[in-house]
């Protein structure tokens, strides 16, 4: 005897889309590495902290194989090499890895290194690769810093550039740093406009006088006056119009050159001073060589806390001198130093 049940419809009871395959498993997260820049220290190590990161938590425990390649930088002499497997655990997103990078004192150009994501089980690679960038912190102790150029053979290569010389303890060295050409581009770090023009002759040198409770200082010395040359210099002892840029003109007297030079302003360009809040700032702007029709456009900031800053930003000339003098002449092993490499 057939038994036919009648239940009829009741709660909890659904239909089912046969027509409907499984229901797909979700997409796995995907893993990511950050960059990281910092400074590299004096001495001992540095560590350089990298964020390995997944783009949401997993429902499971995920591993991924940490690697650092050299650029730049190498292993051991900068950083020590890292080769290890990370976990994250379930419903974890974030976990670091640790660089050891070796301080100096050493002036170099920034270096970098990888930090690279492989093998990867429970999640994929997203972007695998992080950068580490070891940012230059040395600067070079000098004496008299200069730089001379004497043509074509030794051109000047500063142009769109900024050197800044800080005094050290007893004034009488200077810690010289060189700023990247991508940080000044084609712009002087003080705009001239709005400064006094200096009426300024071939071979010529006016004085400037501060404004009450302002000084600057070269050397351990202070002064609340200085001579602006034509020929590309500032003195403060004494005017100097010498167009001669030898070795021994430059160092013969206290002097800043920003670009000694045998230059001419009544040919093309000016000359223009600004007194500011903390510096004064001189410019040749578009000045012309002696005889030609080009022209070279520098300035040299004095700030009254004794630091110093030349730019350059469109030099036409290939040979001349620039950086400081001490005003104690030329000397045995007293030598040039290249800016650019600093």
């Amino acid at each position: 005897m057939n038994v036919r049940g009648r239940l009829g419809v009741r709660p909890g009871l659904t239909e089912i889309d046969f027509s409907e395959g499984p229901t797909p498993a979700p997409s796995p997260p995907t893993l990511s590495i950050n960059d990281v820049s910092q400074a590299e220290g004096d001495s001992g190590q540095t560590l350089f902290e990298f964020t390995v990161s997944l783009s949401a938590p997993a429902s499971q425990d995920v591993t991924v194989q940490v690697t650092t390649q050299a650029g730049s930088a190498d292993e051991p002499n900068d950083y020590d090499a890292v080769n290890t497997v990370l976990a994250l655990l379930a419903g974890q997103t974030q976990v670091s890895v640790q660089v050891a990078v070796n301080g100096d004192t050493d002036p170099e150009v920034d270096e970098t290194f990888a930090v690279l994501l492989s093998n990867s089980q429970g999640a994929t690679l997203g972007d695998g690769a992080g950068l580490g960038t070891i940012e230059n912190d040395d600067v070079v102790p000098t004496s008299v810093p200069f730089e001379r150029f004497t043509g074509s053979g030794d051109a000047f290569d500063l142009d769109h550039t900024r050197v800044l010389f800080t005094p050290g303890p007893t004034g009488t060295t200077y810690d010289v740093s060189v700023g990247a050409i991508t940080e000044l581009g084609t712009e002087l770090p003080t705009d001239p406009a709005g400064g006094v023009e200096l009426n300024l002759g071939d071979d010529d040198s006016q004085r400037v006088d501060l404004s009450p409770g302002h000084t600057v200082s070269l050397y351990g010395q202070s002064f609340s006056s200085f001579y602006v040359g034509s020929n590309g210099n500032i003195t403060f002892t004494e005017q100097d119009r010498d167009f001669t840029e030898s070795e021994a003109d430059h160092l013969d007297t206290l002097r800043i050159s920003a670009f000694f030079d045998d230059l001419d302003p009544t040919q093309g360009g000016q000359v223009s001073v600004q007194q500011l809040t903390d510096r004064v700032v001189v410019t040749w702007d578009g000045v012309s060589q002696f005889g030609q029709a080009d022209s070279n456009t520098f300035q040299v900031e004095m700030y009254y806390d004794g630091r110093i800053g030349l730019a350059w930003v469109g030099i036409s000339a290939l040979d001349g001198i620039v950086g400081l003098s001490d005003g104690q002449g030329l000397r045995p092993g007293l030598e040039e130093i290249d800016l650019s490499v600093l």
